[in-house]
């Protein structure tokens, strides 16, 4: 039920799959059917293709690093084109742009070709943003996309973790539900992480 219930969410769009539980019309379903247990060789299997995922992933968070830097100087076309994409995302920003890098990880496409780091900042926090240049335009590459749909289940299993510290026996069962949504939605975000080739290869059979 609950692999169903995300999937269906994740094929209609996830901005929905953040906030079913807020209005609380899950609830938990019952089944007479029998699960027999993987075998364990097999289980040992599924949880090292697991973690090797989760390891790749996380090791791509957007963030700022000492690469390579491009060459030519940031143009002032890119500035205004970079600084439009920020203030959409963070309105009302004033936009850090850094040194532009001549190269992207795999894990952004063949057609991505530069990226820079910037940081908006607004009502005292600043927000660090990856930005792609793909196909001779700026804008949001498939892993810092991916990185904000994770951040936004980040986000909902910590305020989970607080739900079940201040509730009580009558709601264990609506969170234990909730919970092991939780847990499917992080499978099937690791699922749709945009993988390359090299971190194919690391992955077992």
């Amino acid at each position: 039920m609950l692999r169903t219930l995300i999937a269906t969410m994740l094929l209609g769009g996830l901005p929905g799959i953040f906030t079913v539980f807020e209005s609380g019309t899950v609830s938990a379903q019952t089944t007479s059917a029998t699960v027999t247990p993987a075998p364990p060789a097999r289980d040992r299997l599924s949880r090292k293709h697991h973690w090797n995922k989760r390891r790749i992933a996380f090791s791509s968070r957007p963030r700022y690093s000492e690469r390579k830097l491009r060459e030519d100087n940031i143009t002032d076309v890119e500035i205004l084109e970079i600084q439009q994409i920020t203030k959409a995302l963070v309105p009302g920003a004033i936009v850090n742009i850094g040194g532009v890098w001549d190269s992207c990880p795999c894990e952004d496409g063949d057609s991505c070709v530069n990226q820079v780091w910037v940081v908006a900042s607004a009502s005292g926090q600043s927000t660090g943003v990856m930005l792609s240049k793909i196909n001779n335009q700026w804008g949001i590459g498939p892993v810092q996309e991916w990185w904000f749909d994770y951040e936004k289940y980040e986000a909902d299993w910590r305020r989970h973790i607080l739900k079940r510290r201040n509730a009580d026996l009558s709601e264990l069962a609506l969170l234990n539900e909730e919970r092991d949504f939780l847990r499917e939605l992080q499978l099937l975000l690791l699922e749709r992480f945009p993988y390359c080739a090299a971190d194919e290869s690391e992955l077992p059979d």
